[in-house]
């Protein structure tokens, strides 16, 4: 059966995928910013607020497996329009007027949306392009999506003053606008399932392990899960951390870090040979970028750390991801879009939820210094001779 449906990256197929990426991304990350900061003009401690990304991400991380099972069973596109029509929706519900747990359960059901959504952009994605060019796709894939904080999050901080609803509306009118070109972006693409075998003699949790996950992902999504504790505390705490330093639109640091993906994934489209020590070097710089932040005083303090976590998140994920992607066959790339995602889900859920508990008992600059050593460690695990003849590195050559 043929599953490919290639398109170059100039067109039409893809920059309408690139384009649905946009929109989604941007509607979802409005409410990753507003919604810490209404909870604290609300009074709520900063563990609520930590608990509103956690919550999000913990759906995320549950929906994951599921997700990779289904889309590796049935319609793929079926599924991936399930999950937009899930996130959109929730995200509509949060304007009636409610409290806070009541918003709390959206950003559950948001989660869950928002799982499928990125684990099928990452399993129909491949089947976009020429197979030569699959990293270059996903480095402007993550480009695209970096666009939704660094347009979300601002925005979100703009609107927020005149009212939390109609920070909701805009953008729910935003997902649905993504969800409309979603349609005729993505054709049906049936999985296949052959080459899964037979598993009789296997035992049963050792079946349900392989079902659910790759185990060649697994070490691109350890990595993963590093990024995912920084993406999760910056998501959640950087605009709070920002006002309480007289910065009031602490939303720009997520513009500048969008000016550093772009200017990164513009060397993509030559990236070969061993990255390991590309890799490497991009937890470093991102470890020193939440180093920077412990002194934060102004502005271009601010935009610099942005600037700096952009350069080293804009490097490593698209590596991590595809070396994840294309360690599996193609029936199988549900369940290793579905083991990185769940790596990178586990991440944010984590670090949103500890940054709070640290940030409520030791102040923010204790968080950032946890940060800054843990990217660091990552990048000299990623010297080791283990891990730099690792498989995931090996699948770019």
């Amino acid at each position: 059966m043929k599953h490919q449906i290639r398109s170059s990256l100039g067109g039409p197929l893809f920059l309408s995928a690139m384009a649905v990426q946009f929109l989604i991304s941007t509607s979802t990350f409005m409410l990753f910013t507003a919604l810490p900061l209404y909870f604290q003009t609300q009074g709520a401690p900063k563990t609520v607020a930590g608990l509103s990304t956690t919550l999000f991400a913990i759906a995320a991380l549950l929906a994951r497996p599921l997700g990779g099972v289904l889309f590796d069973r049935y319609d793929r596109t079926l599924v991936f329009h399930l999950g937009v029509g899930t996130l959109i929706g929730a995200t509509s519900l949060m304007a009636l007027p409610a409290g806070i747990p009541y918003l709390l359960t959206c950003r559950l059901l948001q989660g869950v949306g928002f799982s499928l959504f990125t684990t099928g952009m990452g399993v129909l994605l491949p089947d976009f392009v020429p197979q030569g060019r699959v990293l270059q796709a996903i480095a402007i894939q993550g480009l695209v999506a970096s666009l939704g904080p660094a347009l979300g999050g601002p925005l979100a901080v703009q609107l927020l003053p005149a009212g939390f609803e109609l920070v909701v509306v805009t953008s729910t009118l935003i997902g649905i606008a993504g969800m409309a070109l979603a349609v005729p972006t993505f054709p049906r693409t049936p999985s296949s399932r052959d080459g899964e075998g037979s598993a009789s003699s296997q035992d049963l949790p050792h079946r349900l392990w392989s079902r659910l996950f790759h185990k060649e992902a697994l070490a691109p999504s350890a990595f993963a899960l590093l990024l995912g504790l920084s993406y999760g505390a910056a998501l959640t705490f950087i605009p709070g951390y920002a006002l309480t330093r007289g910065i009031p639109n602490g939303g720009l640091f997520f513009t500048s870090f969008t000016l550093a993906v772009v200017l990164t994934r513009l060397f993509f489209g030559k990236v070969q040979g061993d990255l390991s020590l590309l890799t490497s070097g991009s937890f470093i710089v991102s470890g020193i970028s939440f180093l920077l932040l412990i002194p934060l005083s102004g502005y271009l303090h601010l935009l610099v750390s942005g600037f700096l976590y952009g350069a080293g998140y804009g490097v490593a994920f698209p590596i991590l991801n595809t070396g994840a992607l294309m360690s599996a066959a193609h029936h199988r790339r549900g369940a290793a879009a579905s083991t990185f995602f769940t790596a990178m889900d586990a991440g944010v859920a984590t670090g949103s939820l500890a940054a709070g508990g640290i940030a409520q008992m030791c102040g923010f600059p204790a968080v950032y210094l946890t940060l800054g050593i843990g990217l660091l460690g990552g990048g000299a695990a990623l010297l080791l001779p283990e891990v730099r003849g690792a498989r995931f590195l090996r699948t770019l050559d």
